[in-house]
């Protein structure tokens, strides 16, 4: 593997290993001393999977170059070792007999692809090709903001480098630098589809779900409510992030988005708003059945897709 390619896989590796048990309380020099000995490997080989899904890469700490011959002076064996040298993987194989290699998305950082630019936005209103509608940079001083890494390492540990649209199923690539897919990601407590994937976030089961940018901006597909009939419309959310509440809940269209779970009643009046965009994503008790749960939070199948155009 180059040089560089390694060093940008290593790095979501350690991504991954800060966010693991007992590794969350090492210093970054501890992490890169640790990463591949049996310490830090046994925390972060979920990280390290083969595409194949049968196998898990390491780094091989006893490689030496084996093709200098015996016969070459020591001198100019160190100056050609120093010059070809490369990292070296080793393949752990679960299942024996089972052909694995070691080829990750080229340019990325062994799990997730690097963007070599960012044309795809291009078919967005002109002024909405901003740093302000697309996230650019990361917060942190080192590119590794808590946002990012959450998503990262969330993604890494379910091994998908790629997800999906919850509303049109479209595939969508996942980059390892913001904007990180074209689209947007956002957790709530509702599992929109088998894409969707289970996170612990605050102390608490949710589910990290995307939207692609077509659907987002009523392109591809566009949802509206079956009982108002209003559009749901998402294309003043910021692309390439993640939103951490339900985008679908949070601006209710209408009373039938307020009302109770289990008994129907509604859970606040219909002039009623609560104060943050989050607020709906919270549980809620019922005062009529007492039922506590995401009462404002519902099925997608509570919108009607419709085609674009409609």
């Amino acid at each position: 593997m180059h040089r560089q390619c390694f060093d940008n896989w290593e790095d979501g590796v350690l991504t991954y290993l800060k966010s693991c048990g007992r590794a969350r309380s090492w210093s970054e020099k501890q992490r890169h001393q640790n990463l591949w000995t049996k310490k830090g490997y046994d925390l972060a080989f979920k990280a390290c999977g083969c595409r194949c899904g049968r196998g898990h890469l390491k780094k091989d700490l006893d490689w030496t170059n084996s093709s200098m011959t015996n016969g070459e002076d020591n001198t100019k064996r160190r100056k050609k070792h120093n010059k070809s040298t490369k990292p070296v993987l080793t393949l752990t194989i679960q299942t024996p007999a089972i052909g694995c290699h070691g080829r990750h998305n080229s340019g990325g950082n062994g799990i997730f692809a690097r963007r070599t630019d960012f044309s795809s936005f291009n078919i967005l209103p002109k002024h909405k090709i901003n740093s302000y509608h697309i996230k650019m940079e990361d917060e942190g001083s080192q590119g590794n903001d808590d946002t990012r890494c959450f998503l990262l390492s969330s993604l890494a540990s379910a091994r998908m480098c790629r997800t999906f649209c919850v509303v049109c199923g479209d595939a969508l690539t996942v980059y390892d630098r913001y904007p990180i897919i074209d689209g947007t990601f956002f957790i709530g407590p509702r599992q929109h589809s088998r894409a969707s994937v289970q996170v612990r976030y605050d102390n608490r089961v949710q589910y990290l779900s995307a939207v692609c940018m077509g659907c987002l901006e009523g392109w591809t597909v566009r949802l509206r409510c079956r009982r108002c009939h209003q559009p749901w419309d998402g294309s003043h959310l910021i692309l390439g992030t993640m939103y951490t509440f339900d985008i679908f809940a949070a601006t209710p269209c209408c009373s039938e988005r307020l009302k109770c779970n289990e008994c129907d009643s509604p859970v606040i009046a219909p002039d009623q708003r609560l104060n943050f965009y989050s607020d709906y994503s919270h549980m809620v008790s019922c005062p009529f059945c007492t039922a506590l749960e995401n009462h404002f939070v519902k099925a997608l199948s509570f919108y009607q897709r419709v085609p674009p155009t409609a």
